[in-house]
């Protein structure tokens, strides 16, 4: 089947947009048909330019007369925060955007939501404007995101140090940087190279690595006091961070190789693990009094020992020993505190 011709030049055109600059020095005609990404003459990009001017998406400039290279052609620019791909909106999208806004806000460093804000501010103006001739605009008075756990407000993160890690990350350089390792503690300098940027409950992390020590280790972002990023490449290594992660990269803090997790758990918690298990070997073996023997292969870190804590009377460890004195003496300096 032939392909549809008012397709074809509405992908070129919205191709053509994304490659305009936002900023002089702009580029001509002839550098866009120059490289190559389009197979057309060079009258049909000038005319794709003047649709784009027509929507108010690029403009065109005079010639740069001091311009060694093209002293001749006008020069052309992507009007910023305009995008024809945010003109029409539907009502889903717009709910969609305008609930990924507010979980987004809830969990993320407001310096990455700021990435979206043109598409969330677009989704505010199109249900506005929807509200009163379309019903589906006004679902989004009928949603709502809640978490389902208490939640803490998102680390504050300096918008310069975020762009420096990202930078660092993009081109695969070094950084030197001074880094507190408490809140309240002393920075230290940190020679470090950048492997991955991971979002962690309402934290963001920083996988790095050093030149000599190769074992990644995790740095929130947020303690960074300084950053500098150096012309030395991070040395050759075959991190991958899904492969990471999958082999238990996330359980920071663990302590050790995996254990035979064995526990008593209440009916309520009970339900909650048929519904979302510690790992895929788990068994629940139900007891009298509704109750039942959780069984399990787990990763012992910090963030599990936490889980462990906050189910309180719920759950009862039995296996490991060391595990189950652990639990004892937490939850006896917990019984001190309110002595």
């Amino acid at each position: 089947m032939p392909s549809n011709p008012a397709s074809t030049q509405l992908e070129r055109i919205l191709s053509v947009l994304d490659v305009l600059p936002e900023r002089s020095p702009g580029t001509t005609v002839a550098k866009l048909v120059e490289s190559g990404s389009w197979d057309v003459h060079l009258r049909t990009l000038q005319r794709d330019l003047e649709t784009l001017e027509k929507l108010e998406l690029a403009e065109r400039r005079p010639p740069i007369r001091d311009d060694l290279e093209d002293s001749v052609s006008e020069r052309w620019f992507r009007i910023p925060g305009k995008d024809i791909r945010r003109q029409r909106l539907s009502a889903e999208r717009a709910i969609a955007f305008d609930l990924v806004e507010r979980l987004s806000r809830a969990l993320l460093p407001a310096q990455v939501v700021q990435v979206l804000k043109g598409d969330f501010d677009e989704a505010r103006r199109r249900l506005s404007a929807l509200r009163n001739v379309d019903p589906r605009a006004r679902w989004i008075d009928k949603v709502q995101v809640v978490s389902d756990s208490f939640t803490q407000v998102p680390t504050n993160i300096a918008a310069d140090i975020l762009k420096s890690l990202q930078r660092a990350l993009l081109i695969n350089q070094q950084v030197v940087a001074r880094y507190r390792a408490r809140a309240r503690g002393f920075s230290t300098k940190r020679h470090l190279e950048p492997r991955a940027l991971v979002q962690r409950g309402p934290t963001l992390f920083i996988i790095a690595t050093r030149p000599d020590k190769p074992e990644p280790r995790w740095y929130a972002v947020h303690r960074f006091v300084s950053v500098r990023v150096l012309k030395a490449r991070c040395s050759t290594t075959t991190f991958l961070l899904k492969e990471y992660l999958e082999k238990g990269g996330a359980n920071f803090g663990a302590l050790g190789p995996p254990i035979a997790f064995k526990a008593w758990v209440s009916k309520h918690l009970k339900r909650d693990l048929h519904e979302a298990p510690l790992a895929q070997d788990m068994t629940l073996k139900p007891v009298k009094g509704g109750g039942a023997i959780v069984t399990a292969t787990v990763q012992r870190s910090w963030p599990f020992q936490r889980w462990l804590l906050s189910r309180g009377p719920d759950i009862k460890v039995m296996e490991p020993q060391s595990l189950r004195d652990y639990m004892v003496s937490k939850l006896e300096q917990a019984r001190d505190a309110y002595t």
